[in-house]
């Protein structure tokens, strides 16, 4: 009772086998073809990356430019009274404008 059609089967997929791997030491991919497939699919179900699109304002960024021009100039003096308050006191005891020329003062290059 035996499967000769089995055995035949068998005996050609591992011939089959031996033939691939010898293509793959030789330099030829005879799967390539189906990784690809397989990329194409993987794909398709892959979510895509939303795109923000902005518009700069040409106006805006001259205004912009023009009100960093426009404003007051601090001194490495006053910023230096100034931390030497909040070293004595905290930031807590500056006073508003202090803290506002001390934000402006950080954000200047």
């Amino acid at each position: 009772q035996s499967n000769a059609g089995g055995n035949i089967a068998h005996l050609g997929g591992a011939l089959i086998g031996f033939v691939y791997i010898k293509q793959l030491q030789a330099g030829n991919n005879w799967g390539g073809w189906i990784t690809v497939i397989i990329d194409w699919v993987k794909k398709l179900f892959k979510p895509r990356p939303r795109v923000k699109v902005t518009y700069r304002n040409e106006e805006s960024s001259y205004k912009k430019t023009a009100a960093k021009q426009k404003a007051p100039s601090i001194s490495q003096a006053e910023i230096d009274a100034i931390l030497d308050k909040i070293s004595d006191g905290g930031y807590e005891s500056l006073t508003k404008e202090e803290k506002d020329k001390l934000f402006k003062a950080s954000k200047k290059q």
